[in-house]
């Protein structure tokens, strides 16, 4: 949603499915609408099959619904893609020159096609982290994304692709520099188990303390 298809409209646009043949349509509604101002996500389907998800789902059952005030931005974001189709088309424009840029400089962005969401993986933890906080400073927000929420020989940085103009694209493109290049596999971590990457990360944070005393500090002022 809002980055498939023409209209943003999601794979039923760009594959050109019918509706009405899929019984159950979902999605997210934090990433490309209100970007993270909004949350959770949403089915779509027969009534029938909304009204039997309203009564026995968990999360209607178990917690609450959307708050309003994130459902009005969500809503609204909608209304302004229904509007302004071009925001979709700027998007594919920005995220391809983005995803060209990351190769040209060597950088892994592992499987990624280029859509909203474009990863460029470090491959440790505390590296991750650091790189981070570093093209923040230039006015660049891409979150480290570290063990465990995945391996540490995975640990990235995830650019998240806006329809911004190509000044603020180009602007993150720069920052690309600063990244160290694709990871040599050979040096990659083997799934070894969770002690393994644990302890790795705890002598790579020990390395570069022992390298820098004040980034135990500030590592953990970024990490706070």
């Amino acid at each position: 949603m809002g980055v498939l298809g023409a209209h943003g409209r999601g794979i039923v646009e760009e594959f050109g499915v019918d509706p009405t043949s899929v019984e159950i349509w979902m999605g997210t509604l934090s990433k490309t609408l209100a970007s993270w101002t909004s949350c959770g996500g949403y089915i779509a389907g027969s009534s029938a099959l909304c009204e039997y998800l309203k009564a026995t789902s968990p999360g209607f059952v178990y917690s609450v619904g959307t708050p309003p005030p994130l459902a009005a931005a969500a809503l609204t974001c909608l209304s302004i893609l229904e509007r302004e189709p071009e925001r979709v088309t700027r998007l594919k424009t920005n995220r391809h020159r983005f995803l060209k840029a990351a190769a040209e400089v060597g950088l892994d962005t592992g499987p990624s096609a280029g859509y909203s969401v474009i990863p460029v993986i470090v491959g440790d933890s505390v590296q991750a982290a650091m790189l981070a906080n570093a093209i923040l400073e230039d006015g660049i927000n891409a979150l480290p994304i570290i063990f465990p929420a995945v391996a540490e020989n995975a640990a990235q940085l995830r650019f998240f692709m806006t329809s911004e103009t190509h000044a603020r694209t180009d602007r993150a493109r720069r920052c690309l520099h600063r990244l160290p290049p694709r990871p040599d596999p050979s040096r990659r971590l083997r799934p070894e188990g969770t002690a393994r990457r644990l302890a790795l990360s705890t002598t790579t944070f020990r390395r570069y303390s022992a390298r820098d005393p004040s980034f135990e500090t500030a590592l953990r002022a970024f990490l706070r």
